[in-house]
């Protein structure tokens, strides 16, 4: 039961880690995205 309970705690964990990581790389492509954008509408507007 203690085996089981400590493979629930690491798979949590790995499952937190990999789902932050996903978040982090999302927010930083869409952030990268949306300057990227405005630099081209900006180099498009002069």
């Amino acid at each position: 039961m203690d085996e089981a309970l400590s493979d629930s705690c690491m798979f949590n964990f790995l499952y937190v880690g990999v789902s932050g990581s996903l978040a982090l790389v999302l927010i930083m492509f869409y952030m990268f995205a949306h300057a990227f954008i405005s630099l081209v509408m900006h180099v498009d507007f002069l």
